[in-house]
């Protein structure tokens, strides 16, 4: 705080990050979605690999 009374400075930032919440809340359920695919496939390769 002292430094900025000195340089006499201030900056406001104003965002909307919504739409950024948003697409990374979708990216983040597709990655869940690939996570539980890939366990699915884990899961029938050791089955097969067992069965063999």
């Amino acid at each position: 705080m002292e430094r900025e009374e000195k340089l006499g400075l201030s900056v406001k930032v104003n965002v909307n990050v919504s739409e950024a919440i948003r697409g990374l809340k979708a990216i983040q359920r597709e990655a869940k979605k690939a996570a539980q695919a890939l366990r699915e496939v884990e899961s029938a390769l050791a089955s097969d690999v067992a069965s063999a």
